[in-house]
């Protein structure tokens, strides 16, 4: 399986488990209330949005006190469209004025991280600039 195939699987098994869950979370006609947005945020952490699940539910949360969002089509209407956003931004650029620039990267066993390390050592070493490696585990 390719790189792009194991990419789109994952998106796929995120993309159901997300609609899965706000049905399950607005099964039986249940309102918009404190409760349901806390679980929602959950949802989203659990979909692999991680800290922009918070951004996201306060912003629904926001919408929901202008009176914006009535029911679950709102929310899932409001959400596609946040993430669009979201996915629509300039990737934000690194401040190389402070030296060192640290980068801390954190995760679980099996989700990447050395992988990315050494990608992005070899794009910034490709730059000209001087980097270091270190490590510090459990």
């Amino acid at each position: 399986m390719g790189l792009f195939d194991r990419l789109k699987e994952r998106l796929t098994r995120t993309r159901t488990a997300l609609s899965d869950g706000i049905s399950s979370i607005f099964r039986g006609g249940r309102k918009i209330d404190a409760a349901l947005l806390d679980e929602l945020e959950e949802l989203l952490y659990t979909s692999d949005l991680g800290p922009v699940a918070t951004a996201i539910s306060g912003e629904l949360a926001r919408l929901h006190k202008r009176g914006e969002l009535k029911g679950e089509e709102d929310v899932r209407a409001k959400l596609r469209e946040i993430l669009l956003q979201k996915l629509d931004q300039a990737p934000a650029q690194l401040d190389f004025s402070t030296k060192p620039l640290v980068i801390l990267i954190v995760g679980v066993n099996g989700s990447g991280k050395t992988t990315s390390i050494a990608k992005l050592c070899h794009r910034f070493a490709q730059q000209g600039k001087s980097v270091i490696v270190g490590a510090g585990d459990t």
